[in-house]
């Protein structure tokens, strides 16, 4: 049992990081997500256990969120069979976009949306056999952007696994690679917060067939989780306690007990990240006495949920509770 919940505390630890609590996960290999949002797939393929693939240098998959991520935050998707070298892609060849709006590139020439461009291709780079990257960044339109080369002696292999990471706040954004700062654009101006990602290609530029993406993460400290605190009040007075959750962090089964203390309609739901109803565990009258629901990690369409943080919600006539909660996968 100590060991238990010694590995329970190390997986909480790792489940928040520097750039703040991972705010919600998916493996990239099937077309819906109860998390992360809606997918559009396009020219692509699904590859159970193994992520999304570009099949054509068309292959777009875009993934709308339901509302704007965090004005602070982290992006981070895995990438293999990347090497723009032996493809001899001179440019223009694009990795990661983040947009404000949802017609991508183009807002970048008819708008004022927000965005940040990773490209890729051998005409970014300092010689024969090598291919750097090119970032892009820009609060408001094509006039406010700002651009960088980056990496331009950079060397690929088509059998290793690259972690790109794109991190934002309000004032500028960043672009690693397997840990590694390689650059930081300022902003300049205020941003509009990004609401949708494309990978692959964005309508304008092309994607690198046979690229595999993975473990698409995002990190934050929620914006989103306050305004979900402000629709569903924390602990008011009511006929029902909520208690705490065990395991939590959890993979994929939770207890959730609650304590009835006068005879009640209860409702015991639980909703993602942007106060969308993932599954109903009570519905019910109840008379006095402690209870206990199990979630099995499942939506309501008995999919399995993709990891990120989640609320429990108990109600009644007279007032409602919340607790947080983090699936882990």
């Amino acid at each position: 049992m100590r060991k238990y919940s010694m590995l329970l505390l190390m997986a909480g630890m790792l489940w928040n990081t520097a750039s703040g609590a991972v705010l919600f996960s998916d493996p990239l290999d099937r077309a819906t997500s109860t998390a992360i949002g809606q997918m559009q797939n396009r020219n692509g393929t699904f590859i159970t256990g193994s992520g999304w693939k570009a099949t054509a240098s068309n292959s777009q998959l875009m993934i709308t969120l339901p509302s704007p991520l965090p004005s602070s935050g982290s992006l981070i998707v895995d990438v293999r069979n990347f090497d723009p070298v032996s493809q001899n892609i001179e440019t223009k060849q694009q990795i990661i976009n983040l947009y404000s709006q949802e017609n991508g590139s183009k807002a970048i020439f008819e708008s004022n949306g927000s965005w940040i461009n990773i490209r890729t291709g051998t005409g970014y780079s300092t010689g024969e056999g090598v291919a750097g990257f090119k970032m892009l960044a820009a609060p408001r339109g094509i006039d406010t952007r700002d651009e960088v080369r980056i990496m331009e002696d950079a060397t690929w292999n088509l059998n290793k696994t690259y972690e790109f990471r794109i991190t934002w706040d309000k004032s500028s954004a960043s672009v690693y690679l397997d840990g590694q700062k390689c650059y930081t654009l300022p902003f300049k101006g205020q941003v509009e917060m990004f609401r949708y990602i494309f990978l692959g290609t964005d309508n304008v530029y092309v994607a690198q067939p046979g690229v595999i993406y993975s473990n698409l993460r995002i990190l934050g400290e929620s914006d989103t989780a306050d305004v979900l605190a402000d629709r569903v009040p924390v602990q008011q007075p009511l006929r029902a306690r909520l208690l705490p959750n065990y395991p939590n962090p959890f993979n994929p089964t939770t207890t959730l007990a609650y304590e009835v203390q006068e005879s009640a309609h209860v409702t015991l739901q639980i909703y993602n990240l942007f106060g969308q109803l993932v599954a109903t565990l009570s519905d019910a009258e109840r008379a006095p006495g402690p209870y206990e629901a199990v979630w099995n990690g499942e939506d309501l369409l008995g999919r399995p949920a993709a990891g990120g943080v989640y609320f429990s919600r108990l109600v009644t006539a007279n007032g409602q509770s919340t607790r947080r909660m983090t699936l882990l996968k």
